[in-house]
């Protein structure tokens, strides 16, 4: 991703609501998740939730607010060290600064790392395997 092409935040933001959706279609919400350097998510009704998912799918990093109350035992599939990790390096040097140089290489390595997690641990196929391996004992 280069700076000029891609927003940091994605200006879908958290929605919140039909009164907040600024997008006319699924596909310009999605376009616009995937060309941001972040998606903000949170706890809604409950801590899982298919954002975070739609975050994860587009390839962009989830900047999960509240990242450190999230159970242990809950959103089991998602990478939670590097979310937080993330969290940390947003707070630490802003969001703007992940651009360019060392944090730019930073992020680019925790994207993968989080990329490869989704496509092994949060993908229908990935859960559909879980559930029926654990099912099984």
């Amino acid at each position: 991703k280069t700076a000029p092409e891609f927003s940091l935040f994605g200006s879908n933001m958290l929605g919140g609501g039909q009164t907040h959706y600024i997008f006319n279609n699924e596909d310009e919400y999605y376009k616009d998740m995937s060309n941001s350097w972040f998606g903000l998510t949170c706890k809604k009704g409950g801590w899982d939730c298919l954002r975070h998912y739609e975050i994860l799918a587009s390839r962009c990093v989830p900047y999960f607010i509240d990242i450190e109350h999230l159970p242990q035992l809950t959103c089991t599939t998602l990478p939670k060290n590097e979310l937080k990790q993330v969290n940390t390096l947003i707070a630490s040097n802003g969001a703007e600064n992940m651009l360019e140089g060392p944090l730019r290489h930073q992020y680019e390595d925790i994207r993968g790392v989080i990329h490869e997690n989704t496509l092994q641990n949060c993908t229908t196929e990935a859960m559909a395997k879980y559930i029926i391996e654990n099912s099984m004992r």
